[in-house]
């Protein structure tokens, strides 16, 4: 598992926000983004050498043409969705208490939704888990990685 930069805490990979590499977006296509959706296309990114450099999964700061910060996002240049948002927040680290804050949050929705423990706990961007989806079947979780960002934090 390569990630870059990061540390590994608890074997969970997490990343520092002032160390982490960013991507660019190309001149007005910061928009769809800023309106919520939550995918970058690859024709959206400034793909220079150091984007194509980035290994699949990369957390970056995701930046405006002005290089201001417009989040953070899970990167693979060698995808037509290239970036995945994870936060509007660049500052925020991704790590194990992210992860903990996201899953508490989908499991106090589902329990309000649902009386049995049969449902789909993370449904990936409607949770804010952008390739992850997780299946409850009372006392069993099955979970689904789809996407190399999310398959580093398995």
């Amino acid at each position: 598992m390569i990630f870059q930069p990061s540390t590994v805490v608890d074997g969970i990979p997490t990343d520092d926000p002032t160390t982490r590499p960013s991507i660019t977006l190309l001149p007005g296509r910061h928009r769809r983004a800023e309106g919520g959706h939550p995918w970058i296309y690859s024709n959206e990114v400034r793909m220079d050498t150091a984007a194509k450099a980035l290994a699949p999964g990369s957390l970056v700061t995701v930046r405006r043409a002005d290089d201001s910060a417009l989040g953070v996002a899970m990167f693979n240049p060698h995808s037509l969705v290239a970036a995945r948002l994870l936060d509007r927040d660049a500052g925020r680290a991704i790590g194990r208490r992210f992860f903990a804050r996201r899953l508490e949050r989908a499991l106090v929705l589902r329990d309000r939704l649902f009386e049995l423990p049969y449902y789909r706990f993370v449904h990936a961007e409607a949770d804010g888990l952008p390739g992850l989806v997780v299946d409850r079947f009372a006392g069993v979780l099955v979970v689904q990685c789809n996407t190399a960002g999310i398959a580093r934090f398995e």
